[in-house]
């Protein structure tokens, strides 16, 4: 897998559903698109907190992450717009984190987000804690009449997530 951004790939590393092992990891992160059950808002995505709970619409792709026995690390979703890329609904179970887990999560989206052609992405961190993770990952703040009109006009950008709620972006490079 590329790197992105400069940085080394991420340990976790294996997608089931593009079928693509990054041999000599130990650790794996299988990745399927998203079960109509974990949209739910009694399934694992109920416990999150995040803006919508259940992504969905034509360019939504999300999907969920878990550890090769089929336990649910995590979940991330990516919406597409040509060159830029909006990362949203970005979950890590409570008892997975602080291992890296959202870091990998955010790089294998990235990497999905740069073979669909984007070139640029942009995310919506709900809270203080989520904003500060963005940010160690390289992630900006940018104004948001500085987005394109794509971004801004999703509904994370303009309903879902209040005015106060930081834009933040990052190139997505090899």
């Amino acid at each position: 897998m590329p790197a992105i951004g400069g940085s080394p790939p991420p340990p976790a590393a294996f997608c089931r559903a593009e079928g693509r092992p990054n041999e000599g990891r130990r650790h794996a992160l299988p990745c399927r698109r998203g079960l109509p059950r974990e949209r739910r808002p009694g399934g694992p995505l109920g416990g999150c907190r995040l803006a919508d709970r259940r992504p969905s619409g034509p360019w939504t792709h999300l999907h969920r992450y878990g550890l090769f026995g089929g336990t649910t690390v995590g979940f991330g979703g990516l919406e597409p717009y040509g060159t830029d890329v909006l990362l949203r609904s970005l979950c890590v179970m409570p008892i997975f984190h602080r291992r890296g887990i959202g870091r990998n999560i955010t790089l294998l989206l990235m990497t999905r987000a740069l073979d669909l052609g984007a070139r640029q992405a942009y995310a919506l961190p709900s809270t203080q804690e989520s904003s500060a993770f963005f940010q160690s990952l390289g992630f900006a703040p940018i104004p948001r009449p500085a987005a394109p009109p794509a971004i801004l006009a999703t509904r994370q950008a303009s309903g879902l997530c209040p005015a106060s709620t930081p834009l933040l972006t990052r190139r997505i490079a090899l």
